[in-house]
């Protein structure tokens, strides 16, 4: 297992003043958030936050921290930052922490690979949680709940959520519908946070008041949008569009009566202010709502709803991009909370499964070679009889006076001579050659196993309890105030046993 935090925990402090907001508005725009919070724990019967709104003072604001990812079937890489989450929420009593569901983005919410042994052959098994995925282009907030149903090559930990989740049909999208399943997932492993959606974030009045400050100036916001994009290139963000008659804005349009495009860019046109709004060829319907893009939203969270984000090692790289935006563009004093990377490589145990890397295959290889003709240099000295010996001393004596003689009949005996003591010696150690064969037939089918047994984004569910649960420990430990000597700090990436 390899863990990676970043930077080590012990900088991993939130913001403890947000000097931008009044207080006022600091505790307006808390206290809707934990609304909506409350809200999909009561709705969709998801953990409920320990705070109330009335909690949220301007003398005593909580800290608020949180993490998300996508409503797929995630591996235990993302399982990690609810871990780090919930390891930082500790060092911080009374704060509250939260899961937000990335549900305006693309992507597969139904399928994954599991791994599948056969004939000591690993193979790759692709797990359907339902017929298909409907739409394959709308986002995940615009599906409809899925038909799930258990299957007997399920691991037992997506067989009891399901039925969980069959007793329990709230959900109206299939957003919802995977956040319930994984919070069925991950209660036995001890993780209970509240649930936000990111279409949950255009109600919010911190939300709106991010967009009107978009259509103050947006030829300013744009231009340090696009600017701070073009620092990170290897970011895998897009600059925005920029024509003499519109400007893209970092926003979704989510139109669900649209079954060509349920999803499109949106655009404002300065010279038309009471229409701040457009699509690329029409006006915007009333139909849909807005979304943020992946700026755009953490923007919305770092700047006045959380005091902390944790994202994956992708997602660290990119929000580089969003505080030099923020800071080019609303100027310093709009410092965005911190963000923290956690992630982790977990590798699926396979025993009695061969495995094997290309070095190991070729030292196989070497070894069946190698041993015909030299079974004496793999004997253990400690096993060798008074004969064992005796065939040896006159094996090395060959070979020491092979070249003494110079003729071919002489020189062609003692060859045979050779041939004879090895195998004399093989047949007094017929394990020897046994073994050889054996581990590079093990090498062969080990070197078709490694790139799945080398895989560490199987979906988290399929992983034995008792490596996640070693997964939480490991986070836990590198928070602990104390460490143990034998276990190292944490950096930019540690390697735990």
């Amino acid at each position: 297992m390899r863990l990676h935090l970043q930077p080590n925990p012990d900088a991993w402090q939130p913001r403890r003043t947000n000097p931008h907001p009044t207080p006022d508005t600091l505790v307006a725009d808390r206290q809707a958030l934990l609304d909506a919070l409350h809200y999909n724990a009561e709705a969709f019967n998801l953990p409920r936050p320990a705070l109330a709104a009335a909690d949220i003072t301007p003398a005593a604001p909580p800290t608020i921290l949180a993490t998300g990812h996508q409503a797929s079937l995630y591996h235990p890489g993302i399982l990690a930052k609810d871990f780090a989450l919930q390891a930082l929420a500790a060092q911080h009593p009374g704060s509250l922490a939260f899961h937000l569901v990335v549900d305006q983005d693309i992507y597969d919410t139904t399928t994954a690979a599991l791994p599948h042994t056969h004939a000591r052959t690993l193979h790759l098994q692709t797990l359907h949680l339902a017929n298909s995925n409907a739409s394959p282009n709308s986002p995940a907030t615009l599906l409809p709940p899925a038909q799930m149903q258990p299957a007997g090559s399920m691991p037992a930990a997506l067989t009891q959520a399901l039925d969980q989740l069959a007793q329990d049909p709230r959900a109206q999208t299939r957003a919802q519908q995977l956040a319930q399943l994984h919070h069925h997932l991950k209660a036995p492993l001890g993780l209970h946070l509240p649930v936000l959606f990111t279409t949950d974030l255009p109600r919010l009045p911190a939300f709106i008041r991010f967009v009107d400050q978009l259509l103050a100036d947006p030829h300013h916001a744009i231009a340090t949008y696009n600017a701070a994009v073009a620092q990170h290139p290897d970011a895998g963000i897009t600059p925005l569009l920029t024509h003499e008659d519109r400007l893209e804005l970092p926003l979704w349009y989510l139109d669900p009566t649209s079954k060509a495009q349920p999803r499109q860019r949106v655009y404002t046109t300065p010279q038309a202010p009471h229409h701040p709004f457009t699509l690329q060829h029409d006006t915007l319907p009333a139909s849909g709502s807005l979304a943020p893009r992946a700026l755009t939203l953490t923007a919305v969270l770092r700047l006045t709803l959380t005091d902390a984000f944790i994202h994956g090692t992708g997602g660290y790289a990119y929000d580089q991009i969003t505080t030099q935006w923020l800071n080019d563009w609303l100027g310093p004093s709009h410092q965005p909370a911190p963000v923290f990377a956690a992630s982790a490589d977990l590798y699926f145990d396979f025993p009695g499964l061969p495995v094997a890397s290309p070095e190991k295959l070729q030292r196989a290889r070497w070894l069946a070679h190698h041993l015909p003709h030299n079974p004496d240099r793999h004997l253990n000295p400690n096993d060798l009889t008074d004969a064992d010996r005796a065939l040896i001393a006159r094996k090395r004596h060959l070979l020491d006076h092979m070249h003494d003689d110079r003729d071919r009949t002489r020189r062609q005996s003692a060859f045979q001579e050779l041939h004879r003591l090895n195998a004399e010696l093989h047949a007094q150690h017929p394990s020897l050659l046994e073994h050889a064969r054996r581990q590079l037939a093990d090498a062969e089918a080990g070197i078709r196993n490694h790139a799945l047994a080398t895989k560490r984004d199987w979906p988290y569910f399929a992983y034995p309890t008792h490596q996640l649960n070693q997964l939480a420990t490991a986070i836990q430990d590198a928070f602990a105030p104390h460490r143990s000597p034998q276990r190292p700090a944490v950096g930019r990436s540690t390697t735990t046993p």
